[in-house]
């Protein structure tokens, strides 16, 4: 196969990865209160989230020990202990809630109960004798526990964590009440300056948090695990970037007299050995003081070991930063400083110097049969984010045939971002992924576009696509999707399904499965011989637009007593076998129909000869409610057996129907009795000693036609 080649950036996922994005925060300059706050959440909102289950993957990356990539720091003591070692009691590590769930609760609710910022590894021992109590100092004639070195009232339900945790808790307190206002479905979270608030969606104690968060600030763990959950989540905890944030919300800080925003780097992902330029505007309200500006920039946080001044044009300020002497992989500190007289102003960014790879077109690792031919190979790949599951996600380069994959990581994008990952291909149950990924770039891309697609035609070469299954329906629409397990559920296109597998603690968890006529946008993937769709949220399953009847494919007579009608698609049953539906010609005449494999009704008749004949239908409905109406179709009978060519004993069966408890007589002797479906299979054979009578008990098998042959001595 041929092999594009493609040059093109991508960061490696090292200490400092991705990190605080140059202009992140525009648009918080200059303001306080809640103007601040809604500034910072409409930034840090609609995240990709992750179920609870999966937030201890992160964890085990977000809050890795530098000194032991196998290791965990715990969050109240501060003690390093194995990544596999999560379990509840003793020392086991737990997902601490820092807002505890139960102040607002948010157990099982995405993205609340998942939110890694809110979560961290905590003793479980220390995680049960914090409880939910809110944060606040303690007296020390209290509870002390000496492995996390903190306190617990109980009876006032306060709980005070060592030093080195509280200025974590209050800005992870300030996040959780910033990012959760109440949109999309959301809990409104609230911080405030009391304890015993675990009634409501509340968390305290102010004071206590904003005298912490200063007294604490953030450090080079702290730092890391926010960039660490930013390339997971894709937002960051702002109080962690700039805790004075937080004063200026809930304290009494005014802001600045200098303010920078509008903070533009180009280009957006330089390359060593190049330069990037910083573009800001600085506004000031000091009127007798001319205003500067100058920009440092170093391979440490804060550093300063380069600087130039920048040049300015009215309010805008310029400079470029030198990456001549920086090598690729590297990150790179950046910030301003504003001046005017004694007063200053600082904001600060950070990228990385991506390196450069050779792409390998998705296509070629998908290869043209059931596995990879590059299974085995590390290569890096380029593509759109078409879907975000929690252990999975999946990019396509185009929306032909083997052009999708799934990656399994946690890094990644939003849907529509573009990214570029470097991994090694791997089969799982017939499905090709990219697993043990070693670098991740993201950067902004466009909107997938999903192939539309019939359910007929899925295969091989669509496997990691996004598709769009249209006019369809779900079997079990109406149903409650399950938050805590694994479900299958069965689409419905014309005569043809698809299963549709979702994941439990899924962002499908607690929804209705729509009724009704319904377009799908989902995720071919393959699990065995077998393909299914994987669908992100609800928001892909939109109303359809099927307005078609039933339509009737064929009519066979297969037997003396029985006539079987075909339809295009599932019906719906009270009509389908609503004998008042259907009108043959001549002599038939019939006294019950049946539902049969969903798409075919079977009616028992009388009056059958050799010959042609007719049957007009009306007032039967498919699933969506739509009804065919006085369709007349011809049909031939060619069953010789209708006009007693042959020879029978007489036979009585009753009750026909029965619900299994029948009873047959014979006017001549029966030595054996075999049961057989419509599909020609023996289910079942009964030696006789040539009995005239016999009672016979088919109860436990399913409501349907049966057949039922005699042999007679």
């Amino acid at each position: 196969m041929k092999k594009n080649t493609i040059v093109i950036a991508v960061c490696l996922m090292s200490f400092t990865a991705i990190s605080q994005t140059p202009g992140y925060y525009n648009g918080t300059e200059g303001v306080k209160g809640e103007a601040l706050k809604d500034s910072l959440n409409n930034i840090i909102q609609d995240h990709v989230d992750f179920s609870y289950r999966d937030a201890k993957f992160i964890m085990n990356y977000a809050d890795q020990d530098p000194e032991n990539s196998n290791n965990i720091i715990l969050f109240y003591t501060r003690r390093s202990q194995s990544n596999d070692s999560w379990g509840s009691g003793g020392d086991f590590a737990n997902r601490e809630h820092v807002w505890a769930k139960s102040h607002g609760d948010f157990e099982d609710i995405r993205p609340m109960d998942g939110d890694a910022f809110n979560l961290h590894p905590a003793d479980a021992s220390v995680n049960s004798a914090r409880l939910h109590y809110d944060f606040d100092s303690v007296p020390r004639t209290a509870t002390y526990i000496a492995e996390a070195d903190a306190w617990v009232d109980g009876p006032n339900y306060k709980f005070e964590p060592a030093d080195i945790s509280k200025g974590r808790v209050a800005r992870t307190i300030f996040y959780m009440a910033t990012r959760y206002e109440g949109e999309n479905g959301e809990l409104d979270l609230k911080v405030v300056d009391a304890v015993n608030t675990s009634a409501l969606a509340e968390h305290g104690k102010l004071s206590t948090l904003l005298k912490w968060n200063k007294q604490f600030p953030p450090d080079d763990f702290e730092r890391r695990r926010n960039n660490r959950i930013f390339e997971v989540q894709r937002n960051r905890n702002p109080f962690i970037d700039y805790p004075e944030f937080a004063d200026l919300i809930w304290g009494d800080a005014t802001t600045d007299p200098i303010s920078i925003g509008n903070m533009v780097m180009s280009p957006e992902s330089p390359l060593a050995g190049s330069s990037a330029s910083i573009s800001v505007d600085i506004l000031s309200s000091i009127s007798s003081e001319q205003v500067s500006a100058k920009l440092f920039w170093d391979i440490t946080y804060d550093g300063e070991s380069n600087s130039i001044d920048m040049n300015s044009s009215d309010l805008n300020f310029v400079g470029d930063i030198d990456l001549s002497d920086i090598e690729e992989g590297a990150t790179v500190y950046f910030k301003v400083v504003a001046g005017a007289g004694s007063t200053s102003k600082t904001l600060r960014g950070d990228f990385i110097l991506p390196r450069t790879h050779t792409i390998t077109p998705i296509s070629d690792v998908q290869g043209t049969g059931s596995a990879s031919p590059m299974s085995g190979q590390v290569v890096t790949i380029a593509g759109i984010v078409t879907a975000n599951f929690d252990g999975s996600y999946y990019i396509q380069s185009s929306n032909n045939p083997y052009n999708g994959m799934c990656v399994y990581d946690l890094q990644r994008g939003h849907i529509g971002d573009s990214v570029v990952v470097t991994g090694t291909v791997v089969e799982y149950n017939n499905l090709t992924e990219l697993g043990n990924v070693t670098e991740t770039y993201v950067y902004p891309g466009r909107d997938p576009k999903a192939l539309i697609l019939n359910a007929e035609d899925i295969d091989e070469k669509h496997e990691g696509l996004l598709v769009t299954i249209e006019n369809a329906s779900f079997q079990d629409g109406g149903d409650e999707i399950s938050y805590s397990d694994q479900s299958t559920f069965t689409l419905v296109q014309g005569s043809k399904t698809v299963n549709v597998y979702n994941r439990y603690n899924s962002r499908l968890g607690g929804k209705t499965l729509p009724s009704g006529t319904v377009n799908v946008t989902a995720i071919v993937s393959q699990f065995k011989d077998s393909y299914q769709l994987l669908i992100n949220d609800i928001s892909a399953i939109t109303q359809g637009d099927d307005f078609d009847a039933p339509v009737i494919t064929s009519v066979e007579v297969i037997d003396k007593d029985w006539i079987l009608i075909n339809f295009n698609e599932k019906l719906e049953k009270t009509s389908a076998e609503n004998i008042a539906n259907y009108n043959f010609s001549g002599e038939i005449k019939t006294s019950y129909i049946y539902l049969y494999g969903e798409t075919s009704v079977i009616a028992l008749a009388t009056g059958i000869n050799l010959g042609d004949y007719s049957v007009t239908v009306s007032g039967v409905k498919d699933l969506m409610g739509n009804s065919i109406e006085n369709v007349k179709v011809e049909f031939t009978s060619t069953i010789a057996s209708a006009l007693g060519k042959v020879e029978t004993a007489s036979l009585s069966i009753y009750p026909n129907p029965s619900d299994g408890q029948l009873s047959i007589n014979a006017e001549n002797p029966m030595r054996q009795i075999s049961l057989f479906n419509l599909m020609g299979v023996k289910l079942g054979q009964l030696e006789l000693n040539n009995v005239t009578n016999r009672h016979l008990d088919y109860g436990s098998l399913e409501s349907g036609i049966y057949f039922i042959i005699v042999d007679h001595q």
